[in-house]
């Protein structure tokens, strides 16, 4: 306890000692922050510019961005380094851009960020370096709420759909598997934003895999990706027509709604579907009986493991019945994606997110309608609702999470 007080006022006595910069050095060096856009919408992407500049020999530059509660900051690309002229001097420019996705709507200061260097002065005592710091004068981002639309809130600059088939369409036949790939690309949002397309189709049965997501930049600005394929059976011969996918989105280029619209497609099956023969269920083999066996152990191993996590689960449940009484949605909504994580490797972020992740119709509009409720102009008006609400979509994660087991 003595050595990590000790550590404490060291580490303090560290920071008082960091001078801050003089006015004569402001002129030399300086640090500004700069925001584009100045107002976005939430969830939405902007850009957060820090530029460093310097007329002296400075020595060990680090650079630190605002580290905001209610906002992600991802690093885009690498520092810049260039010259400019500024009031008649010529300056080394350091350029560090940060793309920003607030959590919540109103205003966003980002505040904090700061940049510190060693400078050399021949005529000082001791080693002559010392080192200073440079601050940003803070910015403030207007985050505005989500809008009242259709669908998942899903805000970016362009949404693009296409699809590829591992077989030809037109070579489609009864009773065999048709893949199909769907790929959304958004640019200015994550990709955990990015909803799931459901399929349907008349004579077609549809399964689903798993979905893989991609985030990447392109110059600055954020691309998310969704790709999922699809496994489409015909049930008969004849003209299948697959329907239109439609995705609405809101663009925050032009502030109004928008959706992309991949095209119907019609497929020319042949042949009939395949039926069940009595061939298909054979009597079982002579050597059953070890297999039986190997299932019997593996069984019992499993019922070992699920008596080994019920502790992890009761405390997670007590931990839930707290919430529900407090009625803290905040608190519900950080359970709730803990509660993904553990149940899938790549976890949903935001409550659309993981919407676009289940299969419950229900669970998916009451989590829309607490992303709402958190994000949007208006207060969550009814406590009680909300709270009944968050207690299905914590159902529905169990059902989602038994099912694509």
């Amino acid at each position: 306890m003595v050595s990590i007080r000790m550590a404490l006022a060291l580490l303090m006595a560290a920071v008082l000692r960091t001078p801050h910069a003089s006015a004569e050095q402001e002129r030399d060096l300086m640090l500004e922050g700069q925001l584009e856009p100045a107002r976005t919408y939430v969830q939405a992407q902007a850009i957060y510019r820090l530029r460093f500049y310097q007329a002296v020999d400075a020595r060990e530059l680090k650079i630190r961005a605002p580290a905001p509660r209610l906002a992600d900051f991802e690093p885009i690309g690498d520092i810049r380094v260039y010259e400019a002229q500024r009031g008649g001097r010529r300056y080394r420019v350091h350029e560090r851009s940060y793309a920003v996705f607030p959590f919540t709507s109103g205003a966003l200061e980002l505040g904090g960020a700061y940049a510190s260097v060693r400078l050399t002065h021949a005529g000082d005592k001791g080693d002559g370096r010392r080192t200073i710091r440079i601050d940003a004068a803070p910015q403030t981002l207007i985050v505005l709420p989500a809008a009242d639309a259709a669908g998942a809130w899903l805000p970016a600059r362009s949404v693009a759909i296409s699809e590829t088939w591992a077989q030809a369409p037109d070579e489609a036949r009864a009773g065999h598997a048709q893949r199909r790939t769907i790929r959304i690309e958004a640019s200015g949002v994550r990709a955990e934003q990015i909803p799931e397309l459901r399929i349907a189709a008349d004579g077609m049965t549809v399964h689903a895999g798993p979905a893989r997501l991609e985030n990447r930049f392109e110059g600055e600005l954020h691309v998310g990706v969704r790709e999922q394929t699809f496994s489409m059976v015909p049930l008969r011969a004849g003209d299948i027509v697959v329907p239109a996918l439609q995705l609405r989105w809101w663009n925050t280029g032009t502030a109004s709604p928008a959706a992309t619209i991949l095209a119907a497609r019609t497929l020319h099956v042949s042949g009939d579907a395949e039926t069940p023969t009595a061939s298909r269920h054979k009597p079982p083999a002579p050597g059953r009986t070890g297999a039986i066996s190997a299932a019997a152990i593996a069984a019992t191993l499993l019922v070992m493991l699920v008596i080994y996590g019920c502790r992890r689960r009761l405390a997670s449940a007590w931990r839930w019945r707290r919430l529900c009484r407090k009625g803290d949605l905040r608190e519900m909504r950080d359970e709730l994606l803990i509660l993904a994580s553990e149940a899938w490797p790549q976890a949903p972020r935001t409550l659309p997110a993981l919407a676009a992740r289940l299969g419950d119709p229900a669970a998916r509009r009451d989590l829309i309608e607490m992303d709402r409720a958190l994000y949007g102009a208006a207060a969550c008006c009814d406590v009680r609702l909300q709270v009944e609400a968050a207690r299905r979509v914590r159902r529905a994660i169990g059902r989602q999470r038994r099912i694509e087991k």
